[in-house]
């Protein structure tokens, strides 16, 4: 049977796959000269079958280096990622634009060392963890620091980065505005919602211009764009955030489209921090790449040569934009409800001082200037002109059942950048009628790390143990609460009272296997001895 017949035949026919087959079958007798060696080839790139292809082309052009076969030679080594051999015939050819793009592609999988320091000194967070995106978007930690390596595999599309971006001492060198299209708007009208995600990012990015701010567009891959600006020295990431919401009360949103700011949180609080994705990787979910744009939204050429080209704002800078914000804003505020002139050099912490002695021998006045913890808080207010929202929490719920205790509250966290009347209504309203206890707070500053000393917490008050104690007696206290709120509060407390002696009775079971035979031994200051199945510690 002559198949070399059967594929010609079946090819007029356009019968393509059946040709293949016979012409698979009949490879020994085709050849350059009467054209079938070359129309197999050509059918085997058809049908992708690249490898195959490769070896028939590479015979087909030792015999007749035509222009045209060469071509198809390096189209087919582009595919099986050949690329110095397609390089060398673009370059023989002298096929410049192909030889471009050629050297960009290579240099995604094989990155400069230049390229990836500096990767790592623009995407610097966390020093000791950065994550991985998984193929369901979510991300998985790597407790080490990140290396070249890393960086090679992000920028290849072999796995895409995360940074966690607070260094652990609460600092950032790169700030981030995140515009995305809320999924809920996805399903119809895409392209009117990219629009509009288009117009806030193009508006955030004008307004830190005007700033004089360096900054710089990314498409992420998925839902909407970044707007990304760097600094030459990690600062303060609680000063960057105010700086950042700031610019926020002058953006008008679309219902579709939300806005975030990267740093999420002034501080880590004992956490990982906030993650983001960084540019140059494959979106998991997606499969496209995160890219740097220009102002038109068209995709820069050659991204890797322009991520040398980002340049850093200086900290000094940022830091001077700060301090106008904080001198604004309080010299904006009314505190005797009257209009406030505008003074060039008022001073931050006189008028918060100002503001904290009013009234001083008032009950919210005396809860906290005699509780320490608090008095610690007002003095961060006083010096920072910012409060987290954890020890915003402790003050609120400390101190709000005072006489004129709201009023007092909103005067002075409305000095401080970060505040939210909505977040303040609501940890208002999850005060009930029982304010805080002291041990309440006690667990707070332990569990979320916050930078306040526990040294003086020495008070014992009769009855419940609680700031407000200060001014009003156990007696006072009860009769304000109702039978409800005291049930309620009786509730949590055995709640409580449960766990904690679980935790002990689990730790005097390990005392007891550590004790073996011995029925006593001393410790320090402290006697343990054994009682049974229980163990008695005496000082």
């Amino acid at each position: 049977m002559n198949f070399k017949e059967l594929a010609l035949r079946a090819e007029e026919n356009l019968e393509f796959e059946k040709a293949l087959e016979y012409f698979e079958k009949a490879e020994e007798e085709l050849s350059v000269e009467d054209g079938t060696l070359i129309r197999y080839g050509e059918l085997l790139f058809d049908f992708q079958k690249y490898e195959i292809a490769r070896k028939v082309f590479e015979k087909i052009v030792s015999k007749q280096p035509k222009k045209e076969y060469l071509l198809r030679l390096a189209e087919i080594y582009e595919e099986i990622s050949m690329l110095d051999k397609a390089l060398e015939i673009y370059e023989k050819l002298n096929i410049t634009d192909r030889v471009k793009n050629i050297k960009e592609q290579y240099e995604t999988t094989n990155p400069r060392r230049t390229i990836l320091r500096k990767f790592l000194e623009l995407f610097s967070g966390r020093e000791d963890v950065f994550a991985v995106q998984l193929n369901d978007g979510t991300y998985r930690p790597i407790r080490r620091s990140i290396n070249f390596n890393d960086v090679k595999k992000h920028i290849s599309g072999k796995t895409t980065i995360g940074i966690y971006q607070l260094k652990k001492n609460d600092e950032i060198k790169f700030a981030v505005f995140d515009v995305d299209i809320k999924k809920s708007f996805l399903e119809n009208n895409k392209n009117t919602y990219f629009e509009e995600a288009k117009t806030v990012t193009l508006k955030i990015s004008s307004i830190l211009s005007q700033y004089n701010i360096k900054n710089y567009i990314e498409f992420t891959g998925n839902r909407g764009y970044h707007v990304w600006f760097f600094f030459d020295e990690a600062l303060s990431s609680y000063k960057v955030k105010v700086f950042m919401e700031s610019i926020l009360k002058n953006i008008h949103l679309e219902e579709s489209i939300g806005i975030e700011v990267f740093p999420k949180q002034p501080t880590l609080n004992g956490g990982l921090g906030n993650l983001i994705k960084v540019p140059l990787g494959l979106h998991k979910k997606t499969y496209k790449k995160a890219v740097f744009v220009d102002q038109n939204f068209e995709v820069i050429k050659n991204q890797l040569d322009f991520l040398l080209k980002i340049e850093y704002n200086s900290k000094e800078h940022i830091e001077s934009l700060f301090d106008e914000i904080i001198t604004d804003s309080v010299q904006s505020y009314n505190f005797q409800k009257t209009t406030y002139k505008k003074r060039k050099n008022t001073s931050i912490k006189k008028e918060l001082v100002k503001s904290l002695e009013k009234d001083n021998l008032s009950e919210f006045h005396k809860v906290i200037s005699n509780c320490h913890v608090l008095y610690q808080i007002i003095q961060k207010i006083k010096r920072d002109a910012y409060v987290s929202e954890i020890e915003e929490e402790i003050l609120i719920k400390s101190s709000i059942k005072a006489i004129n205790g709201r009023e007092q509250l909103i005067e002075i966290l409305k000095n401080t950048i970060n505040f939210d009347y909505d977040r303040f209504k609501k940890i208002e309203h999850q005060v009930g009628e029982i304010p805080i206890s002291c041990n309440n707070i006690r667990n707070i500053i332990i569990k979320y790390n916050l930078s306040l000393s526990l040294d003086k917490c020495l008070c014992k008050f009769p009855g419940y143990n609680t700031p407000y104690s200060f001014v009003k007696d156990f007696d006072e206290i009860i009769e304000e609460f109702s039978v409800e709120e005291i049930v309620k509060k009786i509730i949590e407390k055995t709640s409580e009272k449960f766990e904690l002696e679980r935790e002990i009775k689990s730790l005097k079971k390990i005392l007891l296997e550590r004790m073996g035979e011995n029925t006593k031994m001393t410790v320090g200051i402290w006697t343990i001895r054994k009682n049974g199945n229980d163990i008695e510690i005496i000082i």
